[in-house]
């Protein structure tokens, strides 16, 4: 009886502590009152939101229609009567189309596509667009580092492929990595020139046909210089980086450069300072390394006729020279005014190589 009525007392005694523990902490009435009218206010808002993107992506349909319209009738009218697009009857049809290509949606193009699908990849917002090229910015920053490290490993451990393969494949993300983002940033404002953006694809297949070269004797005569090339490059790249970004931020200032700009590209106007006085030699002598080193490719292909990518680097060394140096002169000669300027920015003096 005794262990009956402890059993029996046990619920009793326990009932108070559980309804206790069921009711739990209240919330002060002022808290409340503050929870209640966020959660209203954020209701609204959201109801508010919803209504104004319905009416938007209406609106934006609505003006992918006309505009798709217009620009096959403006395109019907070139081809009927046979007008230039530098006819003045035409001219402001064709303006009106390029201004407004900017509302279209676009999914960055053929090499972005083939890695993110159809996307529409245009910012609209002018937040997402700065966070997008500040992204790409510190990207390059935080790169040019470590290429300068993956050099000096490569350059102290010389006979360690694995090593070499993992700075090469390094280098194709890297590459890639570059080419999405700037076919991305041309498609919402920057005026990156098209051969920068090809430059890096002739990049990323140099550094792709790197992986699969063996650990052959060619190799071995070849890996230092490419390896004394890159650190070479890597230093240069974060001078003038530093050099680009101070003058892009004076040129904003001025009005004569567009916050899309983007430093290490020949979108960059270049003023002959004293320090671009010293970072244009530095610049020509990189680009001399990368004709050497593509001469130094066909003498040794000479040698080693059966591994094709010998031959294959060498082509992509030769065409990253011409064009990078190519690009050099007409910069010089547009600032020198013996050329006219082929475009609203100048393009700049950059050592785009490996």
């Amino acid at each position: 009886m005794v262990v009956e009525s402890r059993s029996d007392a046990a619920p009793e005694a326990a009932s108070p502590a559980g309804a206790h523990d069921a009711a739990g902490p209240r919330l002060p009435s002022h808290a409340v009152s503050e929870l209640d009218a966020s959660h209203a206010q954020l209701e609204e808002l959201s109801q508010r939101l919803k209504n104004a993107l319905y009416q938007a992506h209406k609106l934006q349909d609505e003006f992918e229609g006309s505009f798709a319209k217009h620009k096959k009738a403006v395109k019907a009218a070139h081809k009927e009567y046979k007008l230039s697009s530098r006819s003045q009857e035409m001219c402001k049809y064709d303006e009106l189309l390029t201004d407004l290509d900017t509302l279209m949606p676009t999914d960055g193009g053929t090499f972005v596509r083939a890695y993110l699908g159809n996307l529409n990849l245009r910012f609209m917002r002018h937040k997402e667009r700065m966070r997008f090229k500040q992204g790409y910015e510190l990207f390059k920053q935080h790169m040019a580092p470590l290429i300068i490290a993956f050099c000096v490993a490569c350059l102290y451990f010389h006979n360690n492929r694995w090593l070499h393969m993992l700075f090469q494949l390094f280098l194709a993300y890297y590459y890639v990595n570059l080419s999405l983002r700037e076919n991305i940033l041309r498609h919402n404002g920057s005026n990156i020139k098209e051969w920068w953006i090809v430059h890096h694809y002739v990049s990323m297949i140099d550094a792709v046909v790197l992986v699969t070269w063996p650990n052959s004797p060619s190799y071995a005569q070849f890996a230092t210089k490419l390896h004394l090339f890159g650190l070479y490059m890597g230093v240069v790249q974060i001078f003038q980086t530093r050099y680009q970004l101070a003058r892009l931020y004076t040129l904003r200032s001025l009005g004569k450069a567009s916050e899309m700009d983007v430093s290490n590209s020949d979108s960059t106007q270049v003023h002959y300072t004293r320090s671009m006085a010293i970072l244009v030699p530095i610049i020509l002598v990189g680009q001399m390394f990368q004709l050497y080193i593509a001469v130094t490719l066909f003498i040794l292909y000479a040698r080693y006729r059966g591994e094709y990518q010998i031959l294959m680097c060498g082509f992509c060394f030769s065409v990253m020279f011409l064009g990078n140096f190519s690009s050099t002169v007409l910069t010089m000669l547009e600032k020198m005014g013996v050329v006219g300027k082929s475009s609203k920015h100048t393009p700049s003096l950059s050592s785009k190589t490996k």
